[in-house]
């Protein structure tokens, strides 16, 4: 389900319009906030479990590039005409300096060597994580063959004491949580280290943060980090409680109803059982994987 979808599914309680895009704003910040509310709500109660997503991505071989252009104090560079979404965060290494790659062509951080044009490598070294993790849950397994250790940080060009089991092979992951610093949907990267330099695949599974809703997000689809069964079971019950309690809940509708269902609903996440199977989301995981 999107995040207009749902927003359709909580209008339907109102007396307002069906379509998100034409609430005023007022309104429309009501109806955002019932679902935030209720987003928070089942994410402190629902079980451990049901917040956990897989994650798989495909890791590229080193790109060579004999023609890069960079200017002094820029984030602006030219000379890579592949870019995709998924480079963002990688590392382009040009000489012995580690450059990580911003939002289109641009640095993470301006050039502070000399303007020219250079030779460099790009390393995919990150994996783009666009949900709000809380935290990797067990073991990070790349190319199905080696056990990621985890590092609060990366070690800087100085700090290059670690060893790693094979020559090019990552060893060691961290986080970065990137909040709105880099810009675009990103909110964290898993990066690892050292440069992978040959192609493999990462898997890892994480928990997640409760989703947060804006007044874009009822007017642009964009997932909704919650399972379909979740959603109906528990999250729009919990929304139309917490509705239930504004002006724009429909007159014509049990308001006390909708109030105790949510509580109805809260109490049975707390004594909720996980069942055998896989019932977690899978928002995050490419198709194919």
């Amino acid at each position: 389900m999107t995040t207009f979808q749902l927003a359709q599914r909580v209008l339907s309680s109102t007396p307002l319009p069906q379509d998100p895009s034409t609430i005023p704003a007022d309104l429309a910040s009501v109806i955002v906030g019932a679902m935030n509310a209720g987003m928070a709500r089942y994410h402190l109660n629902a079980p451990s479990g049901r917040k956990v997503t897989p994650v798989t991505a495909y890791i590229k071989p080193p790109r060579n590039y004999s023609s890069i252009s960079l200017t002094q104090g820029s984030y602006d560079f030219t000379g890579i005409n592949d870019l995709s979404a998924d480079d963002i965060g990688d590392t382009l290494r040009v000489g012995n300096r580690s450059c990580p790659l911003g939002l289109g062509s641009k640095l993470r951080e301006p050039w502070t060597g000399q303007t020219g044009t250079y030779q460099a490598v790009l390393f995919d070294d990150v994996v783009p994580v666009y949900s709000p993790i809380r935290r990797i849950e067990g073991s990070v397994i790349y190319d199905e063959r080696y056990r990621l250790s985890y590092l609060s940080s990366l070690p800087l060009e100085e700090d290059e004491v670690l060893i790693p089991r094979r020559s090019n092979v990552p060893q060691y992951y961290s986080i970065e949580h990137l909040g709105d610093a880099i810009g675009g949907p990103v909110r964290a990267f898993v990066r690892v280290y050292p440069f992978p330099n040959e192609p493999a695949t990462i898997r890892f599974s994480a928990s997640l943060e409760p989703q947060q809703f804006s007044l874009q997000s009822i007017s642009t689809p964009a997932d909704v980090y919650v399972g379909t069964f979740d959603l109906e079971a528990f999250v729009i019950p919990l929304i139309l409680s917490e509705l239930a309690q504004t002006a724009a809940w429909n007159p014509s509708l049990d308001r006390a109803l909708a109030i105790a269902r949510g509580k109805e609903v809260e109490g049975y996440l707390r004594t909720y059982h996980e069942p055998t199977g896989s019932n977690i989301s899978k928002v995050l995981t490419p198709a194919g994987y």
